[in-house]
C-alpha cells in the first residue's frame, strides 16, 4: 500500500509540476503581451482626456457663441433705440419746417406774382403803346389774380400753386434767378 500511496503521489507531483510549469509558461507570454497593455491602457486613457478636454471646449464655444449672439441683439436694440430717438426728435421738428417751407412757397409766389403783373403791364405796354392801363387797374387785376390764386392755394394745396406758379412764369418772363422752391433739411 505504501508502493501505490508512492505512485499515486509521484503522478500527483508530476502532474503539480506540469501545471507549474504550464502556469509558468502562461504568466511569461502574459510578461511579455503585459507592457503592450499597459501601453494601449496609457494611449486609451490619453485619448480619453483630450476627447474630455475637446467636448468642453466645444461645450464653452458654444456658450461663448450665445453670448455672442446675444451681445448682437443687444447692441442692435441700441441702436434701434437711438434710431427711433433720433425719428421722433425729427418728426417733432418737421410740422416747423414744413411750415417754414409753406410761408417761403407763399413769398415766393406772391413775389412770382406781382413781378408777373409788373412783366405783362410792360408787355402789353410795348405791344399796344397807347393804351396803359392805369395804376388803379393794375392793382386791381394783381389783387383780384391774388385773390384767385389764395382760393386756388387753399383748394388744390401748395402743390397745385407751385405748378401755377411755374405755368404762370413760363409765360410771361424769365427770371435771372430762380424762385427759391427747394429746401434741404439737414440735422442738426
Amino acid at each position: 500500500m505504501r508502493g501505490t500511496q508512492l505512485s499515486q503521489l509521484s503522478e500527483e507531483y508530476e502532474l503539480c509540476l506540469d501545471n507549474v510549469n504550464r502556469t509558468a509558461k502562461i504568466l511569461a507570454s502574459k510578461a511579455e503581451v503585459l507592457p503592450d497593455l499597459e501601453r494601449k491602457l496609457t494611449d486609451a486613457t490619453n485619448r480619453y482626456k483630450e476627447a474630455s478636454k475637446a467636448r468642453e471646449q466645444q461645450l464653452k464655444l458654444e456658450e461663448v457663441r450665445h453670448e455672442l449672439a446675444w451681445a448682437h441683439v443687444r447692441d442692435k436694440g441700441l441702436e434701434l433705440k437711438a434710431k427711433l430717438q433720433q425719428i421722433s426728435s425729427q418728426d417733432k421738428r418737421l410740422p416747423k419746417i414744413q411750415e417754414t417751407i409753406k410761408k417761403a412757397q407763399v413769398g415766393a409766389s406772391a413775389s412770382s406774382l406781382k413781378t408777373c403783373t409788373e412783366l405783362t403791364e410792360d408787355n402789353f405796354g410795348r405791344a399796344f403803346p397807347g393804351s396803359r392801363t392805369s395804376e388803379s387797374e393794375a392793382q386791381l387785376i394783381g389783387e383780384r389774380r391774388t385773390s384767385y390764386r389764395e382760393a386756388k392755394f387753399t383748394e388744390a394745396g401748395p402743390q397745385r400753386q407751385q405748378e401755377e406758379d411755374r405755368g404762370s412764369s413760363r409765360m410771361f418772363f424769365v427770371p435771372t434767378s430762380p424762385a427759391p422752391t427747394e429746401f434741404t433739411i439737414r440735422a442738426r
